[in-house]
């Protein structure tokens, strides 16, 4: 008996330590939306749900489905955006981001919107920090972490790649929406 709970408690370790990051293809992300838009963060409603309004389009979706909850269903609290990391992070109320949808009305990624780019970030904490897979005129957080190099060898592009996010010109979104 000993044994089995032993084993209980170092494979829920381990499944915790080793989680697998998130693979984020932006391209893919941003031409396949149902929605993508600057928005204030109106309120969650405790559930499932992320209520909003646009900036640019008033009578457009004002919710979407939020999986922002954790282990064990515990609701993921918004942490403090000065943080290095941005994997997993929820807007306060009030907050003004740029919000991508998925074709399921499910909230996909966030970008902070600064003065002349996006710095894009998926909600999604799965164990481990979001890798961000881009190609330019998308660029990374920190060129030290860039990586170079196709995701597959059966794809002809080559994505470059860094962990928990990355920029793209405000100038360059449209060329990734359809």
């Amino acid at each position: 008996m000993k044994a089995i709970f032993i084993f209980i408690q170092v494979f829920f370790f381990s499944t915790c330590v080793f989680g697998k990051p998130r693979p984020v293809f932006l391209d893919t992300q941003l031409k396949s939306a149902k929605f993508i838009g600057v928005v204030v963060i109106d309120s969650y409603d405790g559930e499932v749900n992320i209520y909003f309004h646009s900036i640019e389009y008033p009578d457009t979706i004002a919710k979407a489905f939020a999986n922002f909850k954790g282990p064990g269903g515990s609701i993921i609290s918004p942490h403090a955006p000065g943080t290095l990391e941005m994997t997993g992070y929820w807007p306060y109320q009030k907050d003004t981001l740029l919000i991508v949808i998925d074709s399921t009305s499910s909230v996909s990624l966030f970008a902070k919107v600064l003065s002349d780019r996006y710095r894009f970030w998926s909600p999604y904490f799965t164990g481990s920090i979001a890798r961000f897979y881009f190609i330019p005129p998308a660029y990374a957080l920190n060129p030290a972490d860039e990586r170079i190099g196709s995701f597959n060898k059966a794809d002809a592009k080559a994505y470059h790649s860094c962990w928990d996010g990355c920029y793209l010109n405000k100038q360059d979104l449209k060329r990734f929406v359809q």
